[in-house]
């Protein structure tokens, strides 16, 4: 299969990036004009934003990018942004949307190789894979716990910057269609794909 590198240019521009969200991700309340709030989406309503410090969600109002991006994001979805609050008013002017957490991906997604990914909230990922025990039988066993972050890219794929435990950091998107996740991972050195995941959904009932 011929693999297509991304742009080192790029690669480097997404790891900065990734950083800099990262940081913004763990302290949105020390960056000036962030927004941190929850979607809620209803047929036929304008979009709101159940915000922090608000007892009552408040109307959007957005430019034609972030409207596009709110299409694709379910009730629930949490979005971290730059804009401003009007409590007289009652509404949130979100002039950009930085970084999302998506409801539909929470949960435990199983790939074709038996690993199991764990998405436990809308930033931290846990890794098991199948083992055998002493008795012959296989079961899951951890492997690592990483942090994650999504920005919105296209559509319903997003670019996902994950960091494990020792900080290091992974670039890559990740692409949600009817009850499946492709994650497709770059490596940072050369830009070229070094992994590419599909999901599907484990009951564990």
């Amino acid at each position: 299969m011929n693999v297509q590198p991304l742009p080192r240019a790029l690669m480097i521009g997404l790891v900065f990036l990734g950083a800099l969200l990262a940081s913004m991700w763990l302290l949105p309340q020390a960056h000036a004009g962030n927004v941190v709030g929850f979607l809620v989406s209803e047929p036929g309503q304008p979009y709101k934003l159940k915000v922090q410090d608000s007892a009552a969600a408040m109307t959007i109002e957005a430019g034609e990018w972030v409207v596009t991006t709110l299409k694709h994001l379910r009730d629930g979805s949490l979005i971290v942004g730059t804009g401003h609050v009007s409590h007289e008013q009652k509404t949130v002017h979100l002039d950009s949307v930085q970084t999302v957490g998506l409801t539909e991906l929470l949960g435990t997604w199983q790939s074709s190789r038996w690993e199991v990914f764990e998405f436990r909230d809308f930033n931290s990922l846990m890794r098991y894979l199948p083992m055998e025990n002493s008795r012959g039988s296989l079961e899951l066993k951890f492997v690592e716990s990483y942090d994650y972050v999504l920005t919105p890219d296209n559509q319903d794929t997003y670019s996902i910057f994950i960091t494990d435990n020792s900080k290091r950091m992974m670039v890559g998107t990740l692409h949600l269609s009817a009850g499946s996740v492709i994650l497709t991972v770059y490596d940072s050195e050369t830009g070229r794909e070094s992994e590419k995941i599909s999901l599907s959904p484990l009951s564990l009932k």
